[in-house]
């Protein structure tokens, strides 16, 4: 007899159940809180089985909502399920798959899923047969729930379809010849699971699949002009599947696969020219195959071009007020963000997922950069129309396009670039704000260009355009040109001092007009201008400009830190303020002191949240990039001020940072530990004094970070560039380190696989722990001695290269006097 649940338990969790659909968030709490005790209950997962499978009079949503906490249980609690309530699931759930309610059957294609991930296929073999007997059910019910649930097991990871059984067969051998028969069913949702099921195998690059592969290609194109638009989706993605893992497939049929993906880019309806898209941008990862597309360029093109404008659902999703700069951001609006976090590319619509016309203008981007000059006589034609149309959605599609193709076409587009950057300036103020908007980031694009001294008319003109746009009444424009000053500025570097006062009137002026999001962006435009003038901005005019905004912004995300949710703009703030710091050097001396103790407040705050969310699992765990950022500033504070520093880190008689950066040097976060130890470095250089008698401690901290494997390659590089400045300043007294440390660089130096930079780091620290025990390296010389010179010779920074290669010649005079001359001979010294 089945088991029967007790009628006042099944009754409160119906009530429960129903409760989840509640709006008010206090009764949702207390609902909460009241499953989490009901789950106490014996045989819980079977009150949630009998709701889900048993129960038909009550609602598809409340079946529904058991069957997820059914499926949740199962992933957090597997092993502690009863072999008994196990039974009981397995059988109910597969009984019921084929319910008539879609939303229950798909639930239970959910749970009976899960179970076959979490408890593997081998120890529930006949879930698979059953379901295998169920696809040629006559009832369409059951059917479409066993492919409901195949489809869910075939597509997650955590499932190798591809171990033998018990009886030595694999669950593939047995899938693909039966998927195959339904890429001919009656129903059209039948075929797009098989096609997809098929695709995630042929994705597994499984030598099972091998034997299938060209009947499945065959199978495939039969389906290519299917009646039904989900199937031809479904073709399509398979295509741009095999272009990842088996293009040569593809490669005999090319022209008939171009033609077809060409066809259905121009398609009426946008998800299937979408997918069809991809096609081209997948194809141009393929170094060897790309040039297939060659002969297929002058197609191939015009279509991209045209799928670029933004269709009438972009406008829909788009349709915002012209003047929206007063109106608040959301926090749906601001993306989270991290530690030096930043990446230039094409063109994005804000507030829009990856869509038809991004899709196009990336291929436009990527095939520029493989083909160059080649694909202009193709696309100019199309693109001058597009500019020049009075349609000013068309033409902002041409624009868009300009931009994509800067780059990869910079040369035959420079010959027109003194008659398009007048008409980009144009565009930047345009009555369109989508105009606006794209007519700023592509004039972006030619930054290079417009910063050459013999075009500097134009760059003023873009300056002084960009400046006034990123004052505009639009949030989107102002984003735009923000971004596209902080490419220019860049570009130009020290050639932005002339304008400088009024750049910075600007950016100030803009402090109290954005909103948040767009204050981040600012921020960005900041810091970059800091590092493109470097000690040009160290003026007292400038500085009494922007460093009242900067400084009156951290005092108020500080007055609450650690007390509220930490401010949207703490990471671009803090990173900013590092490259104002390192561009004033002295001149920030007076604004030293608040900045120091607020991010030695934010370190010590942030370890000891982190330490009581450890404890509390009810507590959030803190962002640990707030001790990255905070330690980086800290850097760039004492690289600007130098051995002033010693003063500021004394002042707490404690001296806390000390202490903080030791904590960190050993924290779990790479992040943290990389940053601490770039520190240390610059309290080497420039506060030896304070730091000289803890260096026992931080030279056995560093060894461990030194990782012949360079597992964490920016820990060990910051590792071993400090162990460098100690090493020049400490000499002999860190003699017992010298082995370890030896030890650990010789094989980094020696290794074709590691990075360059951590490999000239080594070589440069490998010289200086010369100064401090030239005994120890003698006798191992002849183990590195060639690399080091290769490496070292290399080395651009004169300080790092020169006092390196003293540091070894240490080494080398111990061999005598004619090996010490011959070693200057080789370097030149």
């Amino acid at each position: 007899m089945d088991w029967q649940p007790q009628q006042q338990d099944l009754a409160q969790l119906i009530h429960l159940l129903f409760n989840t659909q509640n709006p008010n968030n206090a009764i949702q709490q207390e609902n909460h809180t009241r499953l989490i005790e009901l789950q106490k209950v014996p045989n819980f997962v079977n009150y949630l089985v009998y709701v889900l499978t048993k129960m038909p009079e009550q609602s598809a949503e409340i079946r529904a909502v058991a069957g997820l906490l059914l499926k949740n249980k199962i992933s957090q609690d597997f092993s502690s399920l009863r072999p008994e309530d196990l039974i009981y699931l397995k059988t109910q759930a597969l009984a019921s798959m084929g319910d008539s309610d879609s939303l229950v059957r798909h639930t239970l294609g959910t749970v009976i899923a899960t179970l076959v991930i979490m408890d593997g296929i081998s120890k529930w073999p006949e879930a698979l047969s059953q379901l295998f007997i169920a696809l040629d059910s006559p009832k369409f019910e059951i059917a479409e729930g066993a492919w409901d649930t195949l489809s869910k097991i075939c597509e997650d990871s955590r499932t190798n379809l591809d171990d033998p059984l018990s009886n030595g067969q694999r669950p593939l051998e047995i899938m693909i010849p039966k998927f195959l028969q339904f890429f001919s069913s009656e129903y059209p949702i039948f075929r797009v699971h098989a096609i997809r099921a098929l695709t995630t195998f042929v994705q597994l690059q499984s030598e099972t699949v091998h034997p299938f592969l060209n009947v499945y290609i065959t199978e495939l194109f039969k389906r290519a002009n299917d009646d039904d638009l989900e199937v031809r989706k479904s073709v399509c993605r398979a295509i741009v599947a095999l272009l990842d893992t088996h293009i040569d497939k593809l490669i005999p049929e090319i022209d008939n696969v171009v033609a077809y993906m060409l066809f259905s880019t121009q398609s009426e309806d946008l998800g299937l020219a979408t997918e069809a898209c991809e096609f081209w941008l997948s194809f141009c990862e393929s170094e060897a195959y790309v040039g297939h597309l060659k002969p297929h360029l002058k197609d191939i093109l015009p279509v991209l071009l045209s799928r670029t404008p933004y269709s009438e659902e972009d406008l829909i999703v788009l349709d915002i007020d012209e003047n929206d700069a007063v109106v608040p951001d959301t926090a749906q609006d601001i993306k989270p963000r991290h530690h030096k976090a930043r990446v230039q590319g094409i063109a994005t619509d804000s507030g829009t997922e990856w869509n038809l016309r991004k899709c196009a203008a990336a291929s436009l981007d990527v095939m520029s950069t493989i083909f160059r000059n080649e694909i202009l006589p193709f696309i100019l034609p199309s693109l001058n129309e597009a500019l020049f149309s009075e349609n000013w959605v068309k033409r902002e599609s041409g624009i868009l396009v300009l931009g994509a193709i800067a780059e990869g076409c910079a040369s035959g587009i420079e010959e027109h670039l003194p008659n398009l950057m007048p008409y980009l300036i144009t565009g930047c103020t345009d009555k369109h704000y989508l105009v606006r908007s794209i007519s700023c980031w592509t004039s972006s694009r030619f930054s290079a260009w417009a910063t050459r001294p013999e075009n500097n008319q134009f760059f003023a003109n873009l300056l002084e355009t960009l400046l006034k746009v990123m004052l505009d009444n639009n949030k989107r424009v102002q984003e735009s040109a923000c971004s596209a000053f902080a490419t220019l500025e860049e570009a130009a570097g020290q050639g932005i001092m002339p304008y400088i006062e009024h750049v910075l009137q600007t950016l100030v002026f803009a402090f109290d007009k954005y909103q948040n999001k767009n204050l981040i962006i600012l921020y960005d435009s900041i810091g970059t201008l800091a590092e493109s003038v470097g000690p040009g901005l160290a003026n007292p005019k400038y500085i009494e400009i922007l460093m009242p905004n900067l400084m009156g912004r951290l005092s108020a995300i500080m007055a609450n830190f650690g007390v509220t949710d930490d401010e949207f703009d703490t990471f671009p703030l803090l990173e900013c303020l590092s490259s104002v710091a390192i561009s004033l050097g002295p001149s920030f001396l007076p604004f030293a002191s608040p900045v120091f103790y607020n991010c030695v407040n934010v370190i010590q705050t942030t370890l000891k949240q982190y330490q009581q969310a450890s404890e509390d699992e009810d507590l959030n765990l803190p962002d640990k990039d707030l001790i990255n950022v905070s330690l980086d500033l800290i850097s760039a504070l004492i690289q600007a001020i130098e051995s002033r520093a010693v003063d500021l880190i004394k002042e707490d008689p404690s001296m806390p940072l000390l202490q903080l950066v030791g904590i960190c040097m050993s924290d779990s976060s790479a992040e943290v530990r990389q940053s601490a130890f770039a520190l240390l470095g610059d309290l080497a250089m420039n506060c030896w004094d304070l730091i000289s008698g803890l260096i026992p401690f931080f030279m056995q901290q560093i060894a461990p970070q030194v990782d012949p494997q360079f597992t964490f390659v920016n820990v060990a590089n910051n590792a071993i560039w400090a162990s460098g400045e100690i090493a020049i300043r400490a000499k002999n007294g860190i003699a017992q380190y010298v082995p370890t440390l030896m030890e650990r660089m010789i094989p980094i130096i020696n290794s074709a696989d590691a990075p360059l930079p951590l490999i000239e780091n080594s070589a440069i620290a490998i010289g200086r722990l010369g100064y401090a025990s030239p005994d120890t390296i003698a006798p191992i010389l002849e183990s590195f001695i060639d690399r080091w010179c290769q490496v070292i010779v290399k080395v651009e920074d004169e300080n790092e290269r020169v006092s390196s290669m003293h540091g070894m010649l240490n080494v080398v005079s111990m061999f005598g006097p004619e090996a010490r001359a011959e070693f200057e001979r080789r370097l030149s010294l």
